[in-house]
């Protein structure tokens, strides 16, 4: 492969096969040719950017240029090549003697290289941020002579503040993260926006989760631990990989927006008397969800807690359930029929806002008020002009007859039928 006769074509070709470590030729000629393209180099790179594994293994790569390669290869699949470029970075090639080397080997060993830290009151140790270039980590339990007992607020977040690009890419990276028993804290958000994260080790015990732990991660199906009591706020919010959980059989304290915006499919609730109210917003906007069994210990029906659940087509409430909130089923656009429980007295703002799809709805005598207002005609039609039932062009009343509910259609025009 003559110099002047290489092209993008061949260069790809090459960095595949250096990639997959088949056999190459004119290894030679390639370096060559890259030595030559002088401000060019990155915007070949851009286009092929397996080509740095070559380069980086051949000491090509000028230490003021990483950053530029950071950025233009961002948007790329292969993370072994910005790991590679990372560890570049830290570790240049450079001669040395053997002692000089093994020295350096150690240093980068040395924990306290990869975290930035801070004294708690206890004297112990918190892990502020992460700073190694490790995809999967291990939490230490010591750095140096002092134990670590934290993870703090956004150690591992690609979205910490004033972080730079190189290290928002690693965060974005890392796969899993494994907590040893030792370690009692964790602060909020520790790995929000970790998009690559898959997986997390927690230790026995540990028996709360805080605030947007995960929010916007990459979990898919977290194991949580046994005697997990409460989990914060927003802490699988926008997961967009989630697609199942099973909560611990004690928990005790749920947070709003637990599941908001995530692709939860299915849900199980525990059957547990501390659980007994579904929170405010807590699946709201999971598009996916198409499952959830609400257990015989279940009061109350947080404010908007199923809004936006568009495949939810069914799902049974409860007797035990004696208040439904405010747009507790709004936009659930393929809802066909549900039942409120007799002990269910008011219909609130928005309960069943834009559920398009809403054929029958079954109402209990107890139900005395509907918080609704009056419908408009307009041309041959009548518009319902109140949040409660606005959009439900479909929907069929279902209720005792002579009661509140029977009232109530025949007033606003609403199809009704005595059950």
């Amino acid at each position: 492969m003559a110099k002047s006769k290489i092209n993008d074509e061949m260069l790809a070709e090459f960095a595949a096969a250096y990639r997959s470590k088949s056999e190459m030729k004119d290894s030679d000629a390639v370096m060559e040719y890259l030595s030559g393209l002088g401000k060019k180099t990155i915007d070949t790179v851009a286009k092929t950017p397996e080509l740095l594994l070559f380069m980086s293994d051949n000491g090509m790569i000028k230490l003021e240029d990483i950053d530029k390669y950071l950025v233009e290869i961002s948007w790329i699949e292969y993370p072994e090549v910005i790991e590679k470029l990372l560890r570049y970075k830290r570790n240049p090639p450079e001669v040395q003697t053997m002692a000089a080397q093994e020295q350096k080997e150690a240093k980068a060993s040395d924990p306290k290289n990869d975290w930035m830290t801070e004294k708690m009151p206890d004297g112990t140790l918190k892990l502020v941020s992460y700073k190694g270039t490790e995809t999967e980590i291990t939490i230490p339990l010591q750095i140096g002579k002092m134990k670590v007992s934290t993870i703090g607020a956004d150690a591992f977040s690609p979205e910490k503040y004033r972080l730079r690009s190189e290290m928002k890419l690693v965060r974005q990276m890392i796969s899993k993260i494994e907590i040893p028993e030792g370690i009692t804290g964790i602060e909020a958000g520790a790995f929000r926006g970790c998009t690559g994260l898959k997986k997390v080790v927690f230790p026995k015990g540990m028996k709360r989760i805080p605030e947007q732990l995960f929010k916007g991660s990459g979990i898919v199906d977290p194991v949580l631990p046994e005697d997990l009591e409460e989990i914060g706020n927003e802490v699988f919010t926008d997961c967009q990989k989630l697609k199942k959980i099973t909560l611990p059989a004690h928990i005790k304290v749920l947070g709003q927006n637990l599941f908001r915006g995530s692709t939860l499919v299915e849900f199980n609730w525990p059957k547990n008397e501390e659980t007994a109210i579904i929170p405010d917003y807590l699946f709201m906007w999971s598009s996916k969800l198409e499952k959830v069994t609400l257990p015989d210990t279940t009061v109350k029906i947080g404010s908007y807690a199923f809004r936006g659940c568009g495949k939810l087509k069914e799902l049974e409430i409860p007797d035990s359930v004696t208040t439904v909130e405010d747009g507790a089923f709004a936009d659930c656009v393929h809802l066909k029929t549900l039942q409120i429980p007799a002990g269910v007295q008011t219909i609130k703002n928005s309960t069943f806002r834009n559920c398009g799809s809403l054929e029958r709805l079954y109402l209990p005598a107890s139900v005395t008020i509907i918080e609704a207002g009056e419908q408009k005609r307009m041309s041959r039609h009548w518009i319902m002009d109140s949040r409660t039932f606005g959009d439900c062009g479909k929907l069929r009343i279902c209720a005792p007859s002579g009661s509140y509910a029977e009232t109530f259609a025949v007033q606003n025009h609403i199809p009704f039928e005595a059950v």
